[in-house]
């Protein structure tokens, strides 16, 4: 699912010509009858849509270079854990939630090609009893630290670098 970005930013345009061309030149090599390694969906999903292939997918693969916390990969895990499927999270090591995550997840670089093929196979060829204790894993990781911890937490870094005490209510 690829969202198009705002229109008039020609790297992004580019980028997605690209992306195209590269998913069209795959799918013509790798389909078989009716499937296709790769469904792009270049626009956005309502969210009920999007669980769907959520829980559809065996593996979510994740090659940004730069990210932050990546909520679609909490989104998946958890659609994941709900629904008692037991699907595989490449990510890569770029993104924020890798180091939330560690290497509880499949940790690729994707600015090494071989690296990508590698941790794609991976977590293609798992055991199931390893995907489901890998899934586990990341839920448990997942729920470790509440979004008001890290908030707290962020706060008192941010007065401590000001050299003022957190206020009273950041302390809550």
């Amino acid at each position: 699912m690829c969202p198009p970005p705002e229109p008039g930013i020609r790297s992004y345009e580019t980028t997605r010509v690209e992306l195209e061309q590269a998913i069209t030149t795959l799918n013509a090599r790798w389909s078989a009858g009716e499937w296709q390694p790769v469904e792009y969906i270049p626009r956005s999903l309502p969210f009920t849509e999007v669980m769907d292939h959520y829980l559809a997918a065996d593996v979510f693969w994740v090659t940004s270079l730069a990210d932050g916390m990546n909520l679609t990969v909490q989104e998946y895990l958890t659609a994941q854990a709900a629904s008692g499927h037991a699907g595989i999270l490449v990510l890569s090591r770029h993104t924020g939630v890798a180091q939330r995550l560690g290497n509880a997840a499949v940790l690729t670089d994707p600015c090494h090609p071989q690296d990508l093929v590698d941790a794609l196979h991976t977590a293609l060829t798992m055991p199931p009893s390893h995907r489901r204790a890998n899934t586990a894993n990341l839920i448990r990781l997942l729920d470790a630290a509440p979004p008001s911890d890290w908030a707290r937490a962020v706060i008192a870094a941010i007065a401590d670098q000001a050299g003022h005490p957190p206020s009273p209510r950041s302390r809550q």
